[in-house]
């Protein structure tokens, strides 16, 4: 977390994708983001150390493709208000939060999952 906050720490918008490195262990919280024009992405395996993901201020982004590893146990997304795709695959319970989302494109959600 200390690297996101020093990299991101500024940062409203990324243009392009972020990829979750497979080396990525604990939470991953990203203030202050409010857009990503390409894809949040997660896979199965490559990420098994991660735990919670939280974009509080994230309203806009093109893609979050999540396929989560057993670790991980909430996806939130509080200010999340469009996203072209939405794909989340899971094995074992996960808290997924959107309270604000109003336009979606296309939403697969396949698992056990709860808000």
């Amino acid at each position: 977390q200390t690297d996101v906050d020093t990299n991101f720490g500024t940062c409203t918008s990324i243009e392009g994708d972020l990829s979750i490195d497979t080396n990525y262990s604990g939470y991953l919280n990203l203030p202050g983001v409010v857009n990503i024009s390409g894809t949040i992405a997660g896979w199965d395996g490559t990420t098994p150390n991660l735990t919670s993901l939280l974009f509080p201020d994230l309203e806009s982004v093109g893609q979050i493709s999540l396929d989560v590893a057993d670790s991980l146990k909430a996806v939130q997304f509080p200010s999340l208000v469009s996203v072209a795709n939405l794909s989340i695959t899971g094995s074992v319970p996960l808290n997924l939060n959107f309270p604000s989302l109003e336009n979606a494109s296309r939403i697969n959600l396949e698992g056990y999952f709860s808000r």
